[in-house]
């Protein structure tokens, strides 16, 4: 028999569950994770302890039948939209991610949203409002409070 692992790294733990053929789910883990607030309006969270969690996850699938694990014919993973991950030459986090429910660029795109010219260009590429997750108010903000952290990156 075929299986399939599916993993679902969400926003406060990560849900691994091995699904047979039929889609039918034969057993799935769970594993909690914090979300961090250094300051307000923060949120961040250590992306290795998403890696961990999945870890935990597939060892737990295989504790009771090994066999199943090792006839997954295929992965499907999703994850955190708009989550930033900041990481070094060798592929290292240089610093915590700073999730898609972080607000500390929120007065940068208040200004941009402000402006009537940058805003509709904004709304006609994207079809969308500026909002605090997007990339470029995040990577503004690491630019200007986390020089290193950009120069590393």
């Amino acid at each position: 028999m075929h299986t399939y692992l599916s993993l679902d790294i969400g926003t406060t733990g990560t849900k691994v569950a091995l699904v047979s053929e039929i889609g039918r789910t034969i057993r799935s883990a769970y594993a909690e994770y914090p979300i961090l607030t250094p300051r307000t309006g923060f949120a961040e969270q250590d992306s290795e302890a998403w890696w961990d969690a999945v870890v935990e996850g597939c060892r737990s699938l295989g504790a009771s039948n090994p066999e199943e694990l090792s006839a997954v014919m295929a992965i499907g993973i999703c994850g955190q939209m708009h989550t930033h991950v900041y990481l070094d030459a060798a592929g290292k986090p240089i610093r915590s991610a700073i999730t898609w429910m972080d607000q500390r660029t929120q007065h940068i795109v208040d200004i941009i949203n402000a402006d009537d010219k940058e805003s509709a260009l904004i709304m006609e590429e994207t079809a969308n409002n500026a909002t605090s997750t997007y990339t470029a108010p995040q990577v503004s903000w690491i630019q200007k409070n986390e020089p290193e952290t950009w120069k590393q990156t």
